[in-house]
């Protein structure tokens, strides 16, 4: 099957989420987890109930638990999780040796960089300058106004206070238009290197063979893998 990048990276994120689910499932991660009985025993209970008079009969009782969301035992769960992590490591590795060979020209550096370092530093401009760079662009000189006082002495000689203005004038010290024409500048590099971007991950292919169908639900996906071995 072909795989682009961006494909291959969707297909391995839903990889995780299952073996994620299937971990919560058995109790070994999430908030306060402890490892659940339900795929470790079949519980049989055994109502013991002729010893309260002849008039009841002993009952067996398979109890089926209603939170088991997976007809399989934890071994058999943990080995289903075991190939899905095996067939992440293939497909990541297959995104990664793509990554390696693919280069894009960077706006920002005026030069052909690795596919990695275009998207780390899209990453890094986007959550540095770019925010502080609009925030100073919308900023303006400011003019207020606030009480202040002096100690003085009045006419009939004691000590008091006397209330004044004060005018404060907040000036920039930059020129915001210009915050607003580098703001508007680096975004449009930005974006130009999120097209690049963009266009690398879904244009270059590379066959894979998913083993996985990750738009089945757990159950279904559990029930294959086991069908298969």
């Amino acid at each position: 099957m072909k795989y682009n990048i961006k494909k291959a990276g969707e297909y391995s994120n839903k990889l995780q989420n299952k073996i994620d689910a299937i971990l919560r499932e058995l109790g070994f991660i999430g908030f306060g987890a402890t490892p659940s009985d339900f795929y470790n025993y079949d519980i049989v209970e055994n109502h013991k109930k002729s010893a309260l008079s002849k008039d009841y009969e002993d009952e067996v009782v398979n109890v089926i638990p209603e939170k088991a969301m997976i007809s399989a035992s934890s071994l058999d769960l943990l080995k289903v999780v075991d190939a899905m992590l095996i067939e992440k490591l293939k497909i990541d590795n297959e995104i990664s040796k793509m990554k390696k060979s693919l280069t894009i020209y960077h706006t920002r550096l005026d030069k052909e960089v690795s596919l990695d370092i275009a998207l780390q530093d899209n990453k890094k401009f986007r959550e540095t300058l770019l925010p502080r760079l609009k925030e100073l662009s919308e900023k303006a000189n400011i003019n207020t106004t606030k009480e202040a006082e002096v100690n003085s002495i009045n006419v009939e000689g004691n000590a008091t206070k006397l209330k004044y203005i004060v005018e404060v004038e907040k000036k920039l010290k930059f020129d915001a238009k210009e915050a607003a024409k580098y703001y508007k500048e680096l975004l449009q590099d930005l974006d130009e290197l999120s097209y690049a971007i963009d266009n690398k991950l879904a244009s270059e292919l590379f066959e894979f063979e998913p083993q996985f169908d990750v738009y089945d639900n757990i159950e279904k996906i559990v029930e294959d893998y086991m069908s298969r071995k």
